[in-house]
C-alpha cells in the first residue's frame, strides 16, 4: 500500500508545481501586454532566458546590453522601461 501512495503523491506534486509555473507565465505575459512597445521587445528578449528566483536586473543587463551596443535598442528607452519589465519578469 505504501508503494502505491508514493507515486500518487509524486504525480500530484508535479501537477501542482506545473500549474503554478504555468500560472506565473500567464501572469507575466499578461503584465507584458501593458508595457510599451519597447518594453514588450525587452520582455520578449529576456523572458525565455530567465526563471523564477533569477536576478532579473542582472539577467536583463546581460541580455539587453548587446542589443544596446548594436543599436537595436536605445539606451534611454531601455532605462525608461527597465523597472516595468522587471516587474513583469518577477511574476514568472
Amino acid at each position: 500500500m505504501r508503494n502505491a501512495i508514493c507515486p500518487a503523491v509524486v504525480a500530484f506534486l508535479l501537477a501542482v508545481t506545473g500549474q503554478a509555473a504555468l500560472a506565473g507565465q500567464n501572469e507575466a505575459d499578461a503584465c507584458a501586454l501593458s508595457l510599451t512597445a519597447t518594453g514588450q521587445t525587452m520582455y520578449a528578449a529576456v523572458a525565455p532566458n530567465v526563471s523564477s528566483g533569477d536576478n532579473m536586473k542582472s539577467a536583463m543587463r546581460g541580455i539587453l546590453k548587446p542589443m544596446v551596443q548594436s543599436g537595436t535598442l536605445a539606451q534611454a528607452a531601455a532605462r525608461a522601461n527597465a523597472k516595468a519589465v522587471i516587474a513583469c519578469l518577477e511574476k514568472l
